[in-house]
């Protein structure tokens, strides 16, 4: 049926430096501050009155995002590419539910950048994501009308391929 569902999505603010340490390497580095504490209700209202409303607080920190990547020049038109970040969790583990972030994350990636033509490249990666293990035990979340809480143990992972086929204008 028809609900409505307001939604506050955090404010991001980012920054970051690129050094190149040597003819073929440069190594670079950023951090972002993850506002999520404006997340601090779900409220969804069902339009059909056999359905009750839901109000789940949300509770969340403020957080944050560190990365840290290096590029390889193999010649003017290859380039190799490798990082890694560290995402930490904004929430507190008794609203934890399934729906958004729920553990610290470690990203490690590679990929490569080729130079085609002149205005025409193409950049290949793989991302692997894995969260720290969580187990829950004293949950607050609850979205059944029997109340069933979101305890148990988390465990996630991630693979995620990335094929892009760029044109530049000169």
């Amino acid at each position: 049926g028809d609900i409505s569902a307001k939604l506050s999505t955090p404010m991001n603010i980012q920054g970051g430096v690129a050094v190149q340490v040597a003819k073929q390497w440069r190594l670079s580095a950023d951090f972002q501050w993850v506002g999520w504490s404006v997340y601090d209700t779900l409220f969804v209202d069902f339009k059909n009155p056999n359905f009750d409303d839901i109000s789940s607080p949300r509770l969340y920190k403020d957080s944050y995002i560190a990365r840290f990547g290096i590029t390889f020049d193999w010649n003017d038109d290859i380039s190799l590419l490798g990082g890694f970040y560290y995402d930490k969790n904004p929430v507190d583990p008794k609203n934890i539910n399934p729906s958004l972030p729920d553990t610290d994350r470690l990203g490690f990636s590679i990929g490569a950048d080729a130079q085609l033509f002149e205005n025409l490249g193409l950049t290949a990666s793989y991302l692997f994501i894995r969260g720290d293990q969580l187990t829950v035990a004293d949950s607050e979340e609850k979205y059944t009308p029997g109340g069933s809480p979101f305890n148990g143990t988390y465990n996630s992972s991630a693979h995620l391929f990335s094929l892009s086929l760029y044109y530049t204008i000169n």
